[in-house]
């Protein structure tokens, strides 16, 4: 197994395919580099075309983040967009506003923003030097408990002597996370109102606020996930239902806030890069152009079939339908739920990736990606 250090050296690059898009712009892991979590998201009148990796609606403004800490907003659905005040220039990865006023965009090296004004500005909650300093703290403690155990059992007990050595290896990586802090990106988030959320990202980072952002718990001391794989996408259900997802082919799910956790295997070993709730039904997709669907809150999911092989990056659903982005910027329609798939014909001479896609208020949609935001039609599937 490779060194905790030699894991963290190449954590630039040991993303899966479904998360390239979103972290293929981070800088090398080990070198030398200028603290890009501190120096304020640099201005410039060409801020829309920078790369854009999420947009979302806050109420009727439109949101969106991307490369060295650019948040831009818009007011007239798309068609100028004015540059918000940003105290980082790291990438960012995601953002999310569960009221039209407040939000909340997370990144790499650990950032987390808040925004109480629709997006105008943004201050820093939270960051990777102190996300690796809880990931320790658990780690100590897990060592702690598996090594009393190890001494309380038998020499033969294989099992004890196993979950020793697992925890020191996590001890050793979670060590290499601190000394190399602030690194591991966020890529995830979501929040169920102005005071519950959850950001997710690289080697299983799950953190809960219940205050707004004021305060935020590492919870991955509760979730079953050995390998540290890497999580990228985060959905909350109108009943509070959490649901996470990425590599491994793994979906976790928790019915009580994030208290408790059940994994879900899907039919194949694969990343997902993102989650959508459709009426009662759950929809995952990401590499391989596989999507699947749940109708009984994640407990088993169903592949469905879809037409084309290639990462499914961006969703968007309104009512009943689901619209999908491959990773060669071709959309997929279902009107169905997520049961049928076709793939309408291009009408982009030139088709860009797509990292993200929001409605607008006058029925078109944004789409975010390399080249930065454009209004488009919405597709359907006729």
């Amino acid at each position: 197994m490779p060194s905790a250090t030699a894991r963290r050296c190449r954590s630039g690059t040991v993303l899966s395919l479904s998360f390239a898009l979103l972290i293929g712009v981070a800088a090398p892991a080990c070198a030398e580099k200028i603290d890009l979590s501190s120096l304020p998201a640099f201005k410039t009148a060409k801020a829309a075309r920078a790369l854009s990796l999420a947009v979302v609606t806050a109420g009727d403004r439109l949101v969106a983040v991307g490369e060295r800490g650019i948040i831009v907003y818009s007011d007239d659905h798309g068609t100028s967009w004015t540059q918000a005040e940003v105290p980082v220039s790291v990438t960012l990865t995601a953002v999310t506003f569960p009221t039209p006023a407040e939000g909340w965009a997370v990144g790499h090296e650990g950032v987390i923003l808040h925004s109480a004004d629709r997006g105008e500005s943004w201050q820093v909650q939270f960051d990777g030097t102190r996300a690796a300093a809880a990931v320790q703290q658990d780690a100590e403690r897990r060592v702690a408990l598996a090594r009393a155990r190890a001494e309380a059992a038998s020499a033969q007990d294989e099992a004890a002597v196993a979950a020793l050595d697992q925890a020191e290896t996590a001890l050793d990586d979670a060590l290499a996370g601190v000394r190399f802090a602030p690194s591991r990106p966020f890529l995830a988030v979501a929040f169920r109102d102005r005071s519950f959320g959850l950001a997710v990202g690289s080697f299983g980072q799950i953190f809960r606020t219940t205050d707004g952002g004021a305060s935020w718990v590492y919870l991955g001391d509760r979730i079953d996930n050995p390998e540290r794989l890497h999580y990228g996408a985060v959905a909350i259900d109108p009943s509070g239902r959490i649901v996470v997802a990425g590599e491994g082919g793994r979906i976790t799910r928790s019915s009580d806030g994030g208290e408790h956790w059940t994994v879900a295997a899907l039919p194949e070993r694969g990343s997902i890069a993102g989650l959508r709730r459709v009426g009662p039904a759950w929809l995952a997709y990401g590499g391989g152009g596989r999507v699947y669907r749940s109708v009984d809150d994640g407990a088993s999911w169903t592949r469905i079939a879809t037409c084309t092989g290639k990462p499914l990056i961006a969703g968007l659903v309104q009512g009943g339908s689901v619209l999908i982005y491959d990773s060669g910027g071709a959309p997929l329609v279902s009107d169905d739920g997520g049961l049928r798939w076709t793939c309408p014909a291009a009408t982009d001479s030139s088709p860009r990736p797509v990292a993200a896609i929001a409605a607008t208020a006058d029925g078109k949609m944004v789409l975010a990606g390399p080249g930065g935001l454009r209004v488009s039609d919405i597709v359907t599937a006729r």
